[in-house]
């Protein structure tokens, strides 16, 4: 397997799920070994560069954001993580306006769409992988919420979230190969509970949500205000913020993530662990064997679910 990247510039334009602040998000075509970097368009100098790194981040409220040793910050970046990742994207320059990632349609259905539509490049340069060698943990004890890595011959993840009805507890597993991350969790929606609008706009978050970017539960009916996309919406788009968020790591995962109320912190945290010990872990050429069936090979447009 070699590495890829984008075979055309493609751009993006909306507002920000917390700040509600209009941005600009271009990305293009980045050479081998790049990675993923975001650049502050908006900010001159040459210390507007944020890698897509978990030692980059600097808060996990709501969303995933990264920053650098000059203060710049960039907000929710978990959903264009998370379509690189569907879609097999090693490399790219993200150019970006402002702080916050457009939220689009609150997954990352619309970020994939155009990657699948702009075509990849192979760039015949080798690509390497994260291997689990060990089980990590970690766990919230305030909110119970816990995380663990395990080793797996493949990326799997297995979520399970507890909420007020209508979504109740939900759970699911799944073998994150090829296009499987397009199929089944890229169109999935950010979700919150009617109740907690007011005291998020107070506190300056959810300012660009609104009935189509957002799946909102309405307490007082234990009902859904608008129709899910899926009937287990809510915890596939769990399952889409920790592909982001894993991804952070720098390398497609050869592993299992079990996520219990897993959310951005623990996502993070769980990385921190892995790489806090060499012996968890190692870093090899993807075999043929398994970069046929890691996450983004032979993705299509045909994967993309029709809403």
């Amino acid at each position: 397997m070699t590495q890829s990247t984008i075979k055309h510039e493609v751009s993006f334009v909306g507002a920000g799920l917390h700040s509600g602040k209009d941005s600009r998000v271009t990305i293009l075509p980045a050479p081998s070994n790049f990675g993923i970097q975001f650049y502050r368009t908006d900010c001159e100098g040459e210390n507007n560069c944020i890698p897509a790194n978990f030692r980059n981040v600097v808060d996990t409220l709501r969303c995933t954001t990264l920053g650098n040793s000059m203060g710049l910050k960039i907000k929710t970046t978990e959903h264009l993580l998370a379509a690189f990742v569907a879609c097999g994207i090693r490399n790219a320059k993200v150019l970006i306006s402002g702080e916050e990632i457009p939220a689009l349609d609150g997954s990352a259905r619309e970020f994939v769409l155009k990657f699948l539509e702009s075509g990849l490049q192979n760039q015949g340069t080798p690509q390497k992988i994260l291997k689990v060698l060990k089980p990590v943990h970690c766990e919230d004890t305030s909110t119970g919420a816990h995380a663990s890595l395990y080793p797996s011959d493949t990326f799997e993840m297995e979520f399970t979230i507890e909420y007020p009805l209508p979504i109740g507890k939900q759970s699911k597993r799944a073998s994150l190969v090829n296009g499987s991350v397009v199929s089944s969790l890229s169109s999935s929606r950010t979700f919150c509970m009617n109740g907690e609008i007011e005291y998020l706009w107070s506190n300056g978050l959810g300012l660009g949500g609104n009935y189509d970017n957002v799946t909102i539960v309405d307490e007082q009916t234990n009902k859904y205000l608008y129709p899910v996309r899926h009937e287990d919406e809510p915890v596939r788009h769990k399952m889409l913020d920790a592909v982001g968020d894993l991804s952070l790591s720098g390398y497609p995962i050869l592993g299992l993530f079990v996520g219990y109320k897993s959310g951005h912190k623990a996502n993070i945290e769980i990385l921190r662990k892995l790489f806090s010990d060499d012996y968890n872990y190692e870093i090899i050429d993807a075999p043929d064997a398994i970069s046929s069936k890691l996450p983004g090979m032979k993705a299509q447009l045909s994967d993309l679910p029709e809403i």
